[in-house]
């Protein structure tokens, strides 16, 4: 439960102490108190209640009131844990007219009224609207019979040499459908009929406890070490989890008997925390807000022409400390990294110019290597990459971390990496190709524009780069320049300072230091006060 304030929690662990919750019980419970926030958790919800009813009682003695508005409760879970396929699933998956119907299927959002697909809805809730919805299961999927266990009697079809399947409406049970032993027909049942039994040429088998599976020789240590025993007991632990976690989502906490409100993401100074600790809705809002701020931004650095490294200097410091706020602990599939890393990309390619360009019917693109180079910018995977380690080394020695790489993924959720698996070493420091050394020529500073662009100007070596400069000096016209000076100086010289005739602009700074230098001496002179 997030609260909209907290009080010591030494003070909450003594006074639940008093009222006769365990030590170590407190200690689950005051999860996190920071500044004027308090996170509580537990895994029993009559303890969480319990505690939180004694602390906001301890908020009401001290004249501060729980907002019911503010207060949520959120409901962690280990991901989505695969379970047995529902029956609609089931019926697509053996018969094909099912499957054609049901693959035609279309859902409105309810957010803004688009008809979609229904494989679709849940990408476009979490995309579009931010909405994100845990994959839970409900009804008979949670493994509560829907009806009072029953006895079956299968038929065997010596024509077809099949088992037909005894429960009405099983796809089974078809014309054509069964299964082709007895053994196979009470795996079936265990898988899609756990709650009855069937019965097999006149033989009716007990049930193990253990796997659900009928047998002659349930309860026996011998079926017990069996293989199939053992997946199917594995298995049906799994299902067990995930019919706790169904449950446990339906629970409602209250405040002074109000009811909270149960939410799967909560947004915690600037972060998004989910119910099932992915970072997709934290980054997601992060690639938002950047988008947003780089859309104000990109308009004042095109109006002023800023060369493109002190542009990138610029993008760093405003666009990318917003996209990678929080990054240090993401955990992203390489879809989403990749999607940051486009539009990373798509802003140095405005940085610098290096736009895609139409040559014939051909689209030609910039390498995004080249567009980064020339924006002083890195792959965004490195800025990632470099935070994270900062971090690691933070944590490096606290109990947590190896508490963390002791842990071991539970059965039936997703395969996904983890935060301390990842590579948590500082990369090494970029190359920097372009950067000329001193006394050699560099790239060209300032924007660059690609081949074929009207401002384009390749790049010159140094004996061309010599060459300009000789001829520049060749056509130098030194009594131009000398009028154009003396024009300067007569325009923006004091008029009591002396200035020559043939004084020229570098003549005329000269005698400006001279006449500060007398000032500082303490002899003004003639000059400027």
């Amino acid at each position: 439960m997030q609260l909209e304030h907290s009080q010591a929690a030494v003070i909450f662990a003594g006074v639940s102490l008093a009222a006769g919750i365990a030590d170590a019980d407190v200690r689950v419970i005051a999860a996190v108190f920071y500044a004027d926030d308090g996170l509580v958790a537990a895994r029993d919800p009559a303890l969480l209640q319990r505690a939180f009813d004694l602390l906001t009682a301890l908020f009401d003695r001290v004249g501060l009131a729980t907002n019911d508005d503010k207060t949520e409760a959120m409901t962690f879970l280990p991901g989505r844990i695969r379970t047995c396929l529902t029956e609609d699933a089931y019926l697509a998956r053996m018969d094909a007219l099912h499957r054609k119907s049901r693959g035609a299927g279309t859902r409105e959002c309810h957010v803004c009224q688009a008809t979609l697909r229904a494989a679709s809805l849940a990408s476009h809730l979490a995309t579009q609207h931010g909405v994100f919805h845990s994959h839970l299961l409900a009804g008979a999927d949670a493994g509560q019979p829907t009806a009072a266990p029953r006895t079956l009697w299968a038929r065997h079809l010596p024509s077809e040499g099949v088992w037909q399947c005894p429960a009405p409406g099983c796809p089974l049970a078809r014309e054509g459908k069964g299964a082709r032993t007895q053994q196979a027909l009470r795996l079936h049942f265990s898988f899609r009929h756990p709650h009855d039994l069937v019965v097999t040429d006149g033989n009716c088998f007990p049930r193990c406890e253990r796997c659900g599976v009928q047998t002659r020789d349930a309860g026996s240590a011998r079926h017990e070490a069996t293989a199939t025993c053992r997946a199917r007991a594995e298995r049906r632990d799994q299902h067990a989890v995930a019919a706790r976690c169904a449950a446990a989502t339906a629970h409602t906490f209250t405040a002074n008997g109000v009811a909270l409100r149960s939410v799967e993401t909560f947004r915690y100074l600037g972060h998004v925390l989910a119910y099932d600790d992915a970072d997709l809705p934290a980054a997601r809002r992060q690639l938002q807000r950047a988008r947003a701020v780089w859309g104000r931004l990109r308009p004042v650095i095109e109006k002023e022409g800023v060369p493109a490294p002190v542009a990138g200097m610029f993008y760093q410091a405003i666009v990318a400390a917003v996209l990678l706020y929080g990054s240090e602990s993401w955990v992203l599939p390489r879809s989403q990294l990749a999607r940051l890393e486009g539009f990373h990309v798509e802003c140095a390619r405005r940085l610098t110019g290096m736009r895609a360009r139409k040559r014939g019917d051909t689209w030609v693109y910039p390498k995004s290597a080249d567009v980064l180079r020339a924006a002083g910018l890195q792959p965004l995977a490195y800025y990632v990459r470099k935070r994270r380690a900062t971090v690691a080394e933070t944590v490096s020695a606290r109990p947590i971390l190896q508490e963390c790489r002791g842990a071991s993924r539970r059965r039936g959720t997703p395969v996904r990496p983890t935060w301390w698996e990842q590579d948590l070493t500082t990369p090494p420091a970029p190359e920097r190709k372009d950067a000329p050394r001193r006394g050699t020529f560099g790239p060209p500073r300032g924007r660059t524009f690609p081949p074929g662009h009207p401002h384009h100007q390749p790049v010159r070596t140094m004996e061309e780069t010599r060459a300009a400069r000789r001829a520049e000096r060749e056509t130098w016209d030194s009594e131009a320049e000398a009028e154009l000076d003396r024009r300067w100086a007569q325009a923006h010289m004091p008029a009591d300072l002396p200035v020559p005739e043939e004084t020229t602009l570098h003549g005329a700074f000269a005698a400006i230091g001279q006449s500060i230098a007398d000032v500082v001496a303490g002899d003004p002179g003639g000059g400027p006060d």
